[in-house]
Formats: C-alpha cells, sequence, structure tokens
C-alpha cells in the first residue's frame, strides 16, 4: 500500500505546485483555454485565482491523505475508496467552481 500513498502524495505536490502557480505568480496559461475564455468574456481573474485556491489547497489535502495511507494499515477496498473519493472530489470542485462562475459572469453581464 504504499505505492498508492507515495502516489498521492507525489499527485499532492503537483497540485500545490501548479495551484501556487495559478494563485500566487498568475501563471494563469496553466489553466486550459482560460486566456480564450476570458478574452470572450465567459470568465475573469477571479475565477482563475480561485482555480488556483482550489489546487493548492486540495493539493495539501491530496498528500496529508497520502501521508495517513503510507501509515495506516487499510484494507484495499477501503483504500481504494479512499484515493478515488479525493481525485474526484477535485475534479467535481474544479467542475462545479467552472460552472457557478461562468453563471456568475454571465449573470453580471445580463445586469450591467
Amino acid at each position: 500500500m504504499n505505492f498508492a500513498g507515495i502516489g498521492l502524495i507525489i499527485v499532492g505536490i503537483i497540485f500545490v505546485a501548479f495551484g501556487f502557480a495559478i494563485r500566487f505568480k498568475n501563471k494563469y496559461s496553466l489553466i486550459n483555454d482560460f486566456i480564450a475564455d476570458k478574452n470572450m468574456g465567459i470568465l475573469d481573474d477571479k475565477y482563475a485565482k480561485q482555480v488556483g485556491n482550489i489546487e493548492f489547497f486540495g493539493g495539501i489535502i491530496l498528500s496529508l491523505v497520502g501521508v495517513f495511507i503510507l501509515f495506516a494499515t487499510l484494507s484495499f477496498p477501503i483504500l481504494l475508496s479512499l484515493m478515488l473519493s479525493c481525485v474526484f472530489g477535485m475534479c467535481a470542485t474544479l467542475l462545479i467552481h467552472r460552472y457557478t462562475s461562468i453563471k456568475r459572469i454571465r449573470g453580471a453581464g445580463q445586469r450591467g
């Protein structure tokens, strides 16, 4: 089970690095099609900063879960469900955030 823990730690570190670059270094080009969506008025800088926050803090959580898995004795089904819930949770959070941001920006454009 060490491979699963190490894998989650590596994925978590990657998310932390990307989140840090997006949030604090303003590397918005790391977000797929963000520049084009921003130019078309679909997304804004607030969206990008929040994506950076989600990836940064989500990466920290993934890394902590990876460390937990290294030291815990878990059966394979529990381990697999823990890993999948972490990864799917991150993906779902990013998708929901994109949907709500587009809805917020379109709503602001209709009012203004």
